[in-house]
């Protein structure tokens, strides 16, 4: 079978938008990180001026060039805006096995933090004693520990008091935060996203790592209702009271500042909130929602031009 293959090369700031489009007209999404070594042989990282290589793949027995409209539509809307560097739009009908597995060379095991290290499901690695080990299979999702936001969310996560807490992981992702909760001693973690191939790959990531028994992965989001996706399906809405001893939401500012007030009802006085994904340049937006909201900042860390907040929930 052939495929249609959209690809494009993307500063990190545009790069989400263009996986979203992606995701919506075509299927599965592949973001390529160009990786520099910068330490030992399991510490990489993506110089913040690189251009990541996104792409998606549409069937030939789907309607692949109604995606196709739909997808240079997209893109010249985002390129009008010029918000961030976006490169050629290339399109080329490729084979199956060509891409199958060509993508899986742009990954090595990543060591973040302390103790972190995220590896793919395809490669061996030989943990050392103090290692938390996530495999995890990359490109499916956001949050493949490649970006600086899922970094400084790990990071955060080793300094806080996770041992038999209950979590919420709001927007999962790839669900490497739910899974890495778990790897920490959570009793209980409840995972989120509107994105249903996001959640879908979560649950499958949940499972390889072997803590379905602890992380409960939904389609959903917190008390506010989504519009259907593009497949269909309705995102759960929940609104849990005081149920939550930590929650992180790795997004982005607005949605962060959106959703401030049913994060802050739905944790425990004194939990603490772990906020991610926000630019440098919209840190006020996040932190007036949330300091509104009823929490109060604990900590700050930083990487290039993301922030990553740590907050308690007040009394």
């Amino acid at each position: 079978m052939r495929w249609r293959e959209f690809r494009i090369q993307a500063s990190a700031e545009a790069a989400e938008a263009v996986a979203a489009l992606f995701r919506r007209w075509g299927g599965d999404v592949l973001v390529e990180h160009p990786l520099v070594q910068t330490g030992d042989a399991d510490e990489y990282d993506t110089p913040a001026e690189a251009l990541r290589t996104i792409r998606t793949y549409v069937s030939e027995d789907a309607d692949w060039q109604r995606a196709e409209q739909e997808i240079v539509r997209a893109v010249g809307i985002l390129r009008a805006f010029d918000l961030a560097p976006l490169g050629a739009l290339d399109m080329r009908w490729t084979a199956e096995e060509d891409w199958a597995v060509a993508w899986r060379k742009h990954y090595h095991t990543l060591r973040v933090g302390r103790r972190w290290v995220v590896t793919p499901s395809w490669l061996d690695y030989a943990p050392r004693s103090d290692d938390l080990v996530i495999t995890l299979d990359p490109g499916l999702a956001f949050g493949t520990g490649l970006h600086p936001s899922t970094q400084l969310c790990l990071e955060l996560l080793e300094t806080l008091p996770v041992q038999g807490a209950h979590v919420l992981d709001l927007g999962t992702g790839s669900g490497i935060l739910a899974i890495a909760a778990a790897r920490l001693g959570a009793a209980q973690v409840l995972a989120l996203d509107v994105d249903a191939t996001a959640a879908r790959t979560a649950g499958e990531n949940v499972g390889v790592n072997g803590v379905a028994d602890v992380v409960t992965v939904r389609h959903g989001t917190l008390g506010i209702q989504m519009p259907a996706t593009a497949d269909g399906a309705t995102p759960n809405c929940l609104a849990p009271a005081a149920q939550f001893d930590l929650a992180i939401a790795n997004i982005v500012a607005r949605v962060i500042s959106e959703h401030a007030h049913q994060l802050a009802g739905a944790m425990r006085p004194g939990g603490r909130l772990i906020a991610s994904g926000i630019l440098a340049e919209r840190e006020a937006i996040a932190v007036d929602a949330l300091t509104q909201a009823g929490f109060a900042p604990a900590a700050r860390r930083t990487r290039r031009d993301w922030v990553a907040l740590q907050l308690m929930r007040r009394d």
